[in-house]
């Protein structure tokens, strides 16, 4: 991150909350108040390339932060604007999976149950929506409730993504073979209408 040592703002310990450098998992310290945020870095062979905490910014000095390294007393005053932050919505583009409703041409739904008893699928329908030209009907060419398909084109226009989660094991071995299995842990997770939608022209993300 070509951080640099620049400026020597303190070597006692009781300086740490002031500049904000407490390291967060330090359990030593009972105060919520000062502290900081722990990066470290590591290489494929988890070898650490970094480790600091950034503390708050230097009054006065607009690009410049306190740091600390782990373990040491020393605090710097260091020029940098690296704010590093864990919140999901800050790495992830959440409109990944958003569909232009201009672009979209046909929906597909599945509709379904869950029996719980048997661990199958009842009650199951297919049907599709095709668009052309803002206009909506059934594949079969029968109108429908605009309103409805306006709704959930609309829906698809807004997709976003708020979190991950890693797959359950056994999907993830599925997904892998190519086959997934329906288990009681995989019904839980795809238990509810599936809807297909293909838009023209597809645009990469």
């Amino acid at each position: 991150m070509d951080l640099r040592k620049d400026q020597v703002r303190s070597d006692m310990a009781q300086d740490h909350a002031k500049y904000g450098v407490i390291d967060p998992l330090d359990t030593k310290v009972s105060s919520l108040q000062g502290r900081g945020k722990r990066v470290t870095q590591r290489d494929e062979q988890n070898n650490t390339l970094a480790d600091f905490v950034l503390g708050k910014s230097v009054e006065g000095k607009s690009g410049w932060r306190y740091i600390r390294v782990p373990g040491q007393k020393r605090t710097y005053a260091v020029k940098t604007e690296a704010d590093p932050s864990a919140r999901f919505a800050d790495w992830v583009n959440a409109g990944l999976l958003r569909m232009p409703v201009a672009n979209i041409r046909k929906v597909a739904v599945t509709n379904y149950m869950l029996d719980p008893l048997t661990g199958g699928l009842v009650g199951m329908e297919n049907f599709a929506l095709l668009q052309n030209n803002g206009e909506w009907k059934l594949e079969s060419g029968e109108p429908i409730k605009d309103s409805a398909a306006k709704a959930t084109a609309a829906a698809l226009d807004n997709l976003k993504i708020v979190d991950a989660r890693p797959k359950p094991p056994a999907m993830a071995q599925d997904l892998r073979a190519g086959q997934m299995r329906l288990s009681l842990e995989t019904a839980l997770l795809v238990s509810f209408p599936f809807v297909r939608a293909e838009c023209a022209p597809w645009h990469s993300a």
